[in-house]
């Protein structure tokens, strides 16, 4: 589908242009301080798309569409079993949904310094119309502790359109039918 992710121009981080050359110079850098970067350094996240159903980046979403949250990465240190998240939260902060590589059985057994590429995360788009806000993260275990190597909260802002509204913050996408309807006589 994609072989280099489209910068996406509300978030992307600026690397070196002989470390990945699809990542565009008019870049917005990160300040590492504000955006949860781990101490020990060992990932970053690099850039984010927001993929449409029609291959678009944007984060303007129609409500039942398909759609795909790509992030580019590169590790900094030999990492065993990397595991990489988003989540989306509403504007109170609470987390309605999300996923990540370890729950859905797709990590990468070991990663060494220097290596880069993209996760794609793909999936339907089930909340109701409205303002969501998109958590990104990559961690890792070194036995029973969680290491963090790098989070971004809240990075960036998600608007679902929709043509109807159900009950509550998730579409349940019932298919309703009747049967055996009689008249009594």
């Amino acid at each position: 589908m994609h072989d280099t992710i489209p910068l996406y121009s509300l978030f992307s981080v600026e690397i070196p242009a002989s470390a990945s050359p699809t990542i565009k110079s008019e870049s917005i850098t990160l300040d590492t301080e504000t955006t949860g970067l781990s101490p020990d350094h060992g990932a970053e996240i690099l850039q984010l798309s927001i993929i449409n159903q029609d291959g678009e980046v944007s984060s303007v979403l129609m409500k039942g569409s398909e759609y795909t949250v790509a992030i580019r990465f590169r590790f900094n240190r030999k990492v065993e079993n990397p595991i990489f998240a988003f989540t989306i939260k509403d504007p109170k902060g609470t987390e309605l949904c999300g996923t990540n590589t370890m729950l859905e059985g797709k990590t990468l057994e070991r990663v060494e310094a220097g290596m880069t590429g993209v996760v794609r995360f793909r999936q339907k788009m089930r909340l109701q119309g409205g303002q969501y806000f998109l958590s990104l993260g990559c961690t890792s275990y070194a036995g029973d502790e969680l290491k963090v190597h790098h989070r971004l909260y809240d990075i960036c802002h998600i608007q679902v359109v929709s043509d109807y509204n159900t009950i509550g913050v998730y579409d349940v996408e019932s298919d309703i039918s009747y049967a055996n309807l009689n008249y009594a006589r």
